[in-house]
């Protein structure tokens, strides 16, 4: 597995993490793992989260605004939470300052994402649904009334492109074809 990192968009990050933003990648790289299961199953895309630290210096109250399934949130879960200890103190920060974060997962790098802090990649003989193969999926199951497994195929696109206009309106179309 190799993992590497860009600049890492939240700047409170910078200003709460002691050992400031570049100790913290460093240290989420070095021990963060590609969930087998997430592997197994070709899982790639952008997990979008955020947590709070209190002021015992632990990272709490995960929220995922992206999630990617197969173990992947509980790994970064798992991950962020060895940082405790390693935060500034309560007294100058705001304890309700919530810490954004995109983590790219990606097999074999098949999968990069402009807006990843950090990216994780697994490499062997994984399965890899390609964009272009979900696309058809998609196509092929709409044109069929097989709903529901549009709305799967559009889904996983969502997984990695969760800000891609088209696939969030094609989701919206699909659920509406569900729901009638």
């Amino acid at each position: 597995m190799v993992v590497y990192g860009q600049t890492i968009g939240d700047e409170k990050l910078n200003q709460y993490y002691s050992e400031g933003e570049n100790s913290f990648a460093r240290h989420i790289l070095s021990t963060i793992k590609y969930p087998q299961e997430a592997r197994k199953e070709g899982t790639m895309g952008l997990a979008i989260f955020s947590f709070r630290v209190d002021c015992q210096g632990s990272p709490t109250d995960f929220t995922f605004e992206n999630k990617l399934g197969n173990g992947i949130e509980e790994e970064i879960e798992r991950i962020i939470t060895t940082t405790q200890g390693n935060w500034i103190e309560c007294e100058t920060r705001n304890q309700s300052d919530r810490i954004k974060l995109n983590f790219a997962f990606s097999i074999n790098d098949y999968y990069d994402s402009p807006d990843a802090d950090l990216v994780i990649v697994a490499y062997g003989s994984f399965p890899v649904i390609k964009d272009t193969k979900l696309k058809k999926q998609y196509n092929k199951a709409l044109k069929k009334g097989e709903f529901a497994n549009a709305k799967k195929a559009i889904e996983e696109l969502i997984k990695r492109y969760p800000e891609n206009s088209v696939y969030l309106k094609q989701r919206e179309e699909v659920e509406s074809l569900i729901r009638n």
